[in-house]
């Protein structure tokens, strides 16, 4: 995944990783996640259908990688803040986005997507207005366009890693406090006493 913008945050980078260290060693922690991959491909134990499985839960770890790299901690939603004045308050990752940063085609992801969608693990768009986990995605009537799709991932997804309590706490923390107008002063004059120290320790030696 080359291509893939890094996982910013610390605690989605360690989620990453255990993504992708659960599915491939075949110990996915999701019980309806197990039972879509059977589904899709029956563990008979022949090699070509432990091949096809191992491509299939590649794809889903690199995929999961993909979406947490551009998740909003708050809100869950993966994607980007559309900025001020839009329409929409969110822009989401559009298929072929996810799928350029995989190195994947687009009706593999779009597989992969819908097996998480359909395990509730990660909600997001279907064709079916009675599809499991299904939100409403954006669209610009101005443009009469959709917009790039949004999805939003679930707290099982997290719990079932055993990430649930530490991403609650994250979550609900208040943000940290402005300095006080006294703080911000005493920052600038340890800040200069420190600069005029340096400037006096390197200053040339006239003697």
């Amino acid at each position: 995944m080359l291509n893939r913008p890094p996982v910013a945050h610390n605690f989605l980078h360690r989620v990453s990783l255990a993504v992708r260290g659960r599915l491939t060693q075949g110990s996915a922690p999701w019980w309806e996640l197990r039972r879509r991959l059977d589904d899709h491909v029956p563990s008979t134990g022949e090699p070509r259908q432990r091949a096809r499985r191992s491509d299939l839960t590649d794809t889903i770890s690199m995929v999961l990688t993909c979406l947490l790299a551009r998740m909003d901690l708050k809100s869950l939603r993966v994607g980007h803040p559309a900025g001020k004045g839009k329409r929409h308050d969110f822009v989401g990752l559009s298929r072929q986005t996810i799928a350029g940063w995989c190195g994947s085609d687009e009706s593999t992801v779009s597989r992969a997507l819908t097996l998480l969608r359909e395990a509730g693990l990660v909600a997001g768009p279907a064709r079916d207005p009675k599809a499991p986990n299904r939100i409403a995605q954006p669209y610009d009537g101005e443009d009469d366009k959709w917009l790039p799709a949004v999805r939003r991932f679930d707290l099982l997804f997290f719990v079932g890693l055993g990430f649930g309590a530490e991403l609650h706490r994250l979550r609900t923390a208040a943000p940290p406090k402005a300095p006080t107008a006294e703080q911000q002063q005493a920052a600038r004059s340890a800040r200069y006493l420190v600069e005029r120290s340096m400037a006096r320790l390197y200053a040339p030696d006239d003697g």
